[in-house]
């Protein structure tokens, strides 16, 4: 059988997918010249990303979290390299400092509320010159 120009190879895992740049596949995204999925193209951005430091280390750690990785066994080389080594980066919060923090949140929910009329402490303050004389 002949290969049409609708034969692709997910240049992420490999799977063998249809997609054209014809009237046919007008409804998919243009992404699809190159991914089978969304996950796919995700997490090509995701590695991509971490390996050029397009965002914080903690938005890809998070996005990497989120992506389906059933098919890594399949993926290029340098991308299964890159995702074990976002497994194995360590944030450089301290233990202390992060407890700290919480802490702080905590007292700022249990602050008093500043006076407002939703909360019936409003006080009308009576300015201090008169304009009409």
């Amino acid at each position: 059988m002949a290969k049409t120009r609708a034969d692709r190879n997910c240049t992420v895992c490999g799977d063998h997918y249809l997609y054209c740049r014809c009237a046919e596949y007008a409804h998919l995204e243009p992404w699809h010249d190159a991914y089978c999925s969304a996950n796919c193209k995700d997490l090509y951005n995701i590695t991509a990303g971490w390996i050029n430091g397009w965002l914080d280390k903690e938005v890809e750690l998070g996005r990497l979290n989120a992506a389906d990785l059933s098919k890594v066994d399949r993926f290029p080389q340098w991308m299964q390299d890159t995702i074990k080594e976002m497994k194995e980066y360590k944030t450089d919060v301290d233990l202390d400092v992060l407890t700290e923090v919480i802490a702080d949140d905590k007292a700022v929910e249990e602050a008093p509320k500043p006076e407002t009329k939703a909360n019936n402490n409003y006080k009308k303050v009576k300015p201090k010159y008169n304009n009409n004389k």
